[in-house]
């Protein structure tokens, strides 16, 4: 607290204020002062003082080296799995799949494949599944390049699309080929990749090929040869019998425990490339209770209805690709197409 100036420190202060204030001293001689002030606080300081701060030292720094050597070290970043495109669901000989880079090997059922996957079926036939419920099939000797989601890259022999039924356009599948880009609006086709020629064939819905100077449509019956930069040739195909049987040893699976008789039918019919219908109402009443119990798997389409009607109390003829079913009241004989 600073005390009341008395009578006789009047002339001191008068002094003070005429000398006004003192000028800072240099900054290299307020660090040499400094440093001579600790040096000399250093030397006054008692030794066992300073055993003291060293040894504390020692521990602190030692402390902090077990810290750290028991602390768990970052694990190294681990880029995120690339999303698989397509799933391998059923395999009929040899076939061999390969990534960017890496050698060929035998595809398994159940296999991922990811964006750069080749696909080559030149031992056998596999149908691959796509998240959005669309299925290809590839024919013996056909070799395809997963691209991209939505799209495939055919570089030889043939395939099949089916894009499930009820589908909505606008999010179809593109092929790349040497004749164009093919372009699927909710349907089932083939495209067979020949040489030099491509050939689609479509067996439900539309389909679309763009060239760069022109776009073609093909429907439902219709078939198209298209060369490279060619005009193409359009001709009218079936839509089921035997230039279509390729497909059955690699259908698509169906579960009938549990399954309706009408659900079965429209499996059948639709791997075949057939319409049905039942032969009368008392047939379509039958049927509307019946469900199935077993397992078709390692029968094709047509095997599995010859399997299954007559425990069901039915048979079935086929008429121009329409498959008519209904009651009979005898055991059923085996069916056959006709």
């Amino acid at each position: 607290m600073n005390e009341p100036l008395t009578p006789d420190d009047t002339p001191i202060r008068d002094l003070l204020v005429l000398a006004g204030p003192r000028p800072e001293p240099a900054a290299f001689r307020a660090a040499r002062v400094r440093a001579a002030v600790e040096a000399e606080w250093r030397r006054s300081m008692p030794r066992r003082s300073r055993w003291r701060l060293r040894t504390l030292a020692a521990a602190v720094l030692g402390l902090t080296l077990a810290l750290w050597s028991r602390s768990p070290a970052p694990l190294p970043s681990t880029p995120p799995a690339a999303p698989h495109l397509a799933t391998v669901t059923r395999i009929s000989g040899a076939v061999q799949v390969s990534t960017t880079g890496s050698v060929f090997r035998l595809a398994a059922d159940g296999a991922r494949l990811g964006a750069g996957t080749i696909v080559d079926a030149a031992g056998g036939r596999v149908l691959l599944t796509f998240g959005s419920g669309r299925s290809v099939r590839l024919d013996r000797g056909a070799r395809i390049v997963l691209e991209a989601a939505g799209r495939l890259q055919l570089t030889r022999g043939r395939l099949y699309v089916d894009s499930g039924e009820g589908r909505p356009s606008g999010d179809g599948l593109s092929i790349v080929t040497a004749a164009g880009l093919v372009r699927e609006i909710g349907t089932q086709f083939e495209v067979d990749a020949a040489g030099a020629f491509v050939q689609v064939r479509v067996r439900e819905g539309t389909v679309r090929v763009e060239q760069p100077r022109a776009t073609i449509e093909v429907t439902e019956g219709e078939s198209v040869r298209v060369p490279p930069g060619g005009a193409a040739e359009r001709q009218t195909t079936s839509t089921f019998g035997a230039e279509w049987s390729w497909l059955e040893t690699i259908a698509t699976p169906f579960t009938i425990e549990g399954a309706a008789l009408d659900a079965f039918l429209q499996w059948v019919s639709r791997e075949q490339g057939w319409a049905w219908q039942f032969r009368d109402g008392a047939a379509a009443r039958h049927a509307k209770g019946i469900v199935l119990h077993g397992s078709v798997e390692g029968l094709t389409p047509a095997e599995a209805l010859e399997a299954v009607l007559p425990t069901s109390g039915m048979t079935a003829q086929l008429r121009g690709g329409r498959l008519v079913v209904g009651l009979t009241p005898d055991q059923a004989q085996p069916w056959r197409p006709r």
